[in-house]
């Protein structure tokens, strides 16, 4: 909440994650999204199960808030989710597939605006793939990118491990050789031109904003972020932190 303040003071519009997880029950997630709306003028959440392998409250997952009528009532105009282009080490393939259906239908039917936003990566071709399997599977949601910041290659290894990124990192850890390959994408601008790309040759891509993760790296993400419109067009894509 001191957050989200904080944030509006400084004319910036703060974006407060939600965990499921850590909340006690339906009234709890109520109370807090009608002060977040009151005191901070609060109208979008990034709504996550959370990193706790067990519920302290009510709730294990996202998708058992979806089914209180919280969210509806709350005058939310966005919701962002997660998404995992390279899987989740907890959670199977077909479910992650059902939950991003019942996402995409709550969407549809609540008439909010939701979104995707995907974990950071350092391979574009698992996220390309994913966000193809999404259209195959009638999901509409826009899907914002997970970007890295410019962070020096200590804190890219130790936010990935703790984040769980997945088959890119994996890669990259195997040898040394990919450990200086790492050290040369510490500039995201390959990732995002594959981003960029891809949304520019199709016309039905999902692709919508690059979210950047800055990892410690706060000014010089927001600095690379501020001149990406120049360098691939203003109408492309948009950015987010």
């Amino acid at each position: 909440m001191q957050a989200a303040k904080a944030l509006r003071r400084e004319d910036l519009v703060p974006v407060p994650h939600v965990t499921a997880r850590t909340l006690k029950d339906a009234a709890q997630l109520a109370d807090r999204l009608k002060r977040l709306s009151d005191e901070c003028g609060v109208d979008e959440i990034l709504l996550l199960a959370g990193g706790d392998a067990r519920a302290t409250g009510a709730f294990q997952n996202t998708l058992e808030i979806l089914g209180t009528g919280v969210l509806e009532r709350s005058g939310l105009a966005r919701i962002g989710f997660a998404g995992h282009p390279e899987g989740h080490s907890d959670v199977s393939g077909s479910d992650l597939e059902k939950a991003l259906q019942a996402k995409n239908e709550f969407a549809r039917a609540s008439g909010i605006a939701c979104y995707l936003v995907t974990q950071f990566f350092f391979d574009a071709a698992p996220v390309l793939a994913w966000e193809r399997g999404l259209r195959a599977l009638g999901i509409q949601l826009p899907v914002h990118p997970g970007i890295h910041g410019l962070a020096g290659v200590p804190s890219l290894i130790r936010h990935a491990v703790a984040c769980g990124v997945g088959a890119s990192l994996k890669a990259l850890r195997s040898s040394s050789p990919g450990l200086l390959q790492l050290a040369g994408r510490r500039d995201p601008s390959g990732l995002v031109s594959a981003i960029v790309e891809a949304r520019a040759s199709d016309p039905d891509s999902l692709f919508e904003q690059l979210h950047f993760f800055p990892l410690g790296a706060f000014e010089r993400t927001v600095e690379y972020a501020n001149a990406l419109p120049a360098q691939i067009g203003r109408s492309v894509l948009t950015a987010e932190s």
